[in-house]
């Protein structure tokens, strides 16, 4: 079974406002390969929501209590 989360951009990074930033890119690549994380990416911006870094779980692996102390 799969968990998602969804974190707005500027609250993980704060002062970056754009998905393309390389924080971004860096931040995903990091959390790819780490056992029990399924998926990754970036939902763009819209006019009134922010970008949004979400992450696929596989939740018997982790818990987003676990991945937000990596």
């Amino acid at each position: 079974m799969t968990e998602k989360a969804q974190f707005d951009i500027p609250l993980v990074l704060p002062g970056v406002a754009d998905a393309a930033d390389a924080c971004v890119e860096r931040i995903i690549g990091r959390l790819r390969p780490r056992a029990g994380v399924d998926e990754v990416h970036v939902l763009p911006a819209t006019a009134d929501q922010p970008a949004k870094l979400c992450i696929g779980l596989a939740s018997r692996f982790v818990r987003q209590t676990t991945l937000s102390r990596t």
